[in-house]
């Protein structure tokens, strides 16, 4: 007894100095939110002064101010794709500290300009395995005190309370016993781990790098973030009494999750089906794809929905009864009609028959426009009614081509609402449809790629377009029969996870390239063979001037060859880093690059999942190319998903973070995020734990402390693409609405596609051999080695 009163003595003093530690920094937090705008201006206009006006001399970063492109360890374009390790908490900057519910926005001067990490989980390949050992196991079963103290300990976890009544239900029956007695190690710190815990009663003590941290009791959870993606621990958890534990590994969590989604959407299409009004416009495929969009909506007794708050939006009524009530013009007494179970609010007509005797659009409205304040619908029911909600034009878009041709498809227009924060109206939207390269209008420009251009010089020492122009038509030609013998490296451009990437050039003609170098044993052993061969086949099939070029794949007994383009600019992140944050200007010229390398994805069908900074490199005129499509996927049909979670942890998704599955929304997502990062200099949600990097995301964009220097218009947007639900996000199936937000406003998209807007930053490159903008790596590693000739790899 005296040694547990001993520990407990030590574990108050431990959390009284925390909270001491706490109450110091938001202290100084708000001492830093006080700064006068005045003078944060001025020291970032003596920053940017200080770097000897590049800007104006057209030559970007001086030389020896380049910084890599995103080629350290788990970043970057070159960087081995998919699974990228977890570095520990040094590699998370701390920029927003919680105060009570609110988080507050340092000075620039306190940020630390930190490489984020990608992780991810492993691919789905092994689950089978992990099923089947579930269901060896027998000793499962729980009585009523056992499930409650579970669930106990569950809802009082900040992330694990997040998820549905149902899901966690069916976590708890998924969770086995462990019985641990006292002095056991549980999570030894620095080791892999795939398993959360759930201590049922028992007392554990907590520590890093042996430093004591903790004594937590029974009920409690810990190890949450091991269920999202493989990681290592962060800490030490030792039993200091016999412990009755409950464990969850990853694999079991994530079928819950994805068993839950797609039981959701099954039973939403069946709800669509029975509507009448639906059913007889669209067939099973469309419907079923629309089930994966819709969102359920609960409209309390006697609530009054006024026509003109569901405009652009219709309803399928799927519980209780609504009564809608309309004044005539005249002066006659009002129209009553009620409305029951598979009804829908928002179709009258969609078809009718035209005087040629053929069938177009009429409307899409129960009464159409102008919407009359007189027109309103009463929630009849005592219980209250549930409906279906989806945008007007989702509906529309997936109507028969022959239907398509009314002009009422392009008066769907919906307000943009200036000056909103997310709220729980919907945007104007359409379903995304997958074009191929033959038929797709890209709107993209035809500007040459530059990775081919032989030495030579400009004005100033620069390379010139026309240089580089000719001497990428001469490229098509050659690299057809180009083998790997034929290029000689010049120097190492980055090292990442799973290999190098080298600045290569050809023996003969001496074109240069950019060679990715991957290890397949180690690929293979991280469960990454997916998201490489992914990448391969995502990149060979683009070809849009916003995303870096795949010329060809090679490959021996022992590793895999991308030959890439090669962007000698740098990370769009080292620019960031030199010069603190972007004006508005530079930061939307960014944005639209992504938006357009969106775009042209989007309509194929393509999620990318990792845009960042790091993964943004400028080509030698200072254009932007997305770069690294290790996370990239192609979604097989119309309204299906991704589930493996896989990102950076500042930039993804709460429907990542809560494995509800993925489609182009969490592209838009982080949009948002990386326009908050270019105005600011720093992503709005980072901590030195991710979880509470999960947390903060899941709580919102609304309790960001905003800094006072970002425009009304940019923060609005920023809102617009973190909306919660990913159905309402701005551009969530039709990119033209971002492209006509009041943000972009006078921005010359056409323009910015032929490349004849000038870059606001050009980067110095003074030969195509120039490789000042990245960081010194040493010319061996220490991969492992050995041969891999199991056959994953035979269509590099």
């Amino acid at each position: 007894m005296e040694w547990l009163s001993r520990a407990e003595l030590l574990s108050e003093i431990a959390r009284r100095d925390e909270m001491i530690e706490q109450l110091q920094e938001e202290v100084n937090v708000l001492r830093r939110s006080e700064l006068d705008e005045e003078e944060e201006e001025k020291r970032h206009r003596k920053g940017r002064n200080g770097r000897e006006g590049t800007e104006k001399q057209g030559q970007g970063l001086g030389e020896g101010q380049g910084n890599g492109q995103g080629h350290g360890e788990g970043h970057g374009h070159w960087e081995g794709q998919g699974h990228r390790k977890q570095q520990g908490d040094e590699q998370f900057m701390t920029n927003f500290r919680p105060i009570g519910q609110r988080q507050m926005f340092p000075s620039f001067d306190d940020f630390t300009h930190t490489r984020k990490i990608a992780v991810s989980a492993e691919s789905g390949q092994h689950q089978q395995q992990n099923e089947q050992q579930r269901q060896s196991e027998k000793d499962k079963t729980k009585d009523k005190r056992t499930v409650d103290t579970i669930r106990s300990a569950i809802l009082s976890n900040e992330f694990l309370r997040q998820l549905e009544k149902e899901e966690i239900g069916q976590m708890i029956e998924r969770m086995r016993p462990v019985h641990m007695e006292e002095g056991t190690q549980i999570v030894r710190q620095g080791e892999l781990s795939s398993e959360l815990f759930v201590l049922e009663a028992g007392r554990v003590q907590v520590t890093k790098d042996r430093r004591f941290i903790r004594i937590m009791e029974g009920p409690c959870v810990f190890g949450e973030l091991a269920i999202l993606y493989h990681c290592e621990r962060t800490a030490t958890v030792i039993a200091l009494s016999h412990c009755r534990l409950w464990v969850l590994h990853r694999t079991e969590f994530h079928m819950v999750m994805v068993l839950n989604a797609k039981s959701q959407q099954e039973q939403n299409f069946s709800r669509l089906k029975n509507c009448r009004q639906l059913s007889d416009l669209l067939g099973e495929d469309q419907i079923h794809a629309l089930a994966a969009q819709v969102r359920e909506e609960f409209w309390q007794f006697r609530t009054k929905v006024e026509q003109t708050q569901i405009r652009g939006r219709i309803y399928v009524l799927i519980s209780g009864r609504i009564i809608i009530r309309r004044r005539p013009s005249n002066n006659s007494p009002p129209e009553l009609t009620v409305l029951s179970v598979g009804d829908a609010i928002g179709i009258d007509r969609l078809i009718h028959a035209n005087g040629n005797g053929q069938s177009e659009i009429s409307s899409l409205f129960t009464y159409s426009a102008p919407f009359s304040s007189d027109c309103h619908y009463f929630v009849d029911s005592v219980e209250g009614c549930t409906l279906l909600a989806m945008l007007a034009e989702q509906v529309a878009a997936k109507l028969p081509q022959s239907l398509c041709h009314s002009h009422f498809l392009h008066s769907l227009k919906l307000e943009h609402h200036q000056g909103e924060h997310p709220g729980p109206h919907l945007q104007q939207s359409s379903s995304s449809s997958s074009l191929t390269d033959e038929n797709a209008n890209d709107a993209m420009g035809t500007r040459p790629n530059y990775e081919g251009a032989a030495e030579g010089q400009g004005k100033d020492g620069q390379i010139t377009e026309n240089e580089c122009a000719e001497a990428n038509e001469r490229d098509t030609a050659m690299l057809g029969n180009l083998e790997l013998a034929e290029l000689k490296t010049v120097s190492t451009l980055g090292v990442g996870g799973f290999g190098r990437v080298n600045l290569v050039k050809h023996i003969d003609t001496e074109r240069v390239y950019a060679l990715k170098v991957l290890n397949k044993r180690h690929v293979k052993e991280m469960n990454q063979v997916e998201h490489v061969l992914n990448e391969r086949s995502i990149l060979l099939s683009c070809h849009c001037d916003f995303i870096v070029r795949l010329h060809k794949t090679f490959r021996d007994s022992e590793r895999l060859y991308m030959l890439m383009e090669y962007c000698p600019g740098g990370e769009v992140w080292t620019m960031l880093r030199n010069w603190g944050r972007f004006d508005e200007a530079t930061a939307r010229f960014y944005c639209a690059a992504a938006l357009e390398a969106f775009d042209y994805l989007h309509r194929r069908m393509i999620i990318y999942r990792d845009l960042k900074p790091e993964n943004m490199l400028l080509d030698i005129d200072g254009n932007p190319k997305l770069v690294d499509f290790g996370f990239a996927k192609k979604l097989p049909t119309e309204g299906s998903r991704a589930w493996t979670f896989c990102g950076t942890a500042e930039y993804v998704a709460p429907e990542v973070i809560l494995n509800k599955g993925q489609d182009s929304a969490v592209d838009l997502w982080s949009l948002g995020i990386f326009m908050f990062e270019l105005l600011s200099g720093s992503p709005p949600f980072a901590s030195t734990d991710p979880m509470h990097t999960y947390n903060a995301i899941l709580r919102g964009v609304q309790l960001l402390a905003w800094p006072r220097y970002m425009g009304d218009n940019a923060r609005n947007l920023i809102c617009k693409f973190c909306r919660r639900d990913p159905t309402q996000r701005l551009g969530y199936g039709r990119i033209e609405d971002v492209r006509q937000d009041i943000w972009f406003k006078n921005f010359d998209f056409a323009s910015f596609r032929n490349h004849s807007m000038r870059p606001p930053i050009r980067p110095k490159v003074r030969s195509l051999t120039d490789t000042q903008n990245f960081d010194r790596y040493p010319s061996t590693d220490n991969f492992a080695c050995g041969s891999d000739e199991s056959g994953w790899d035979d269509d590099f």
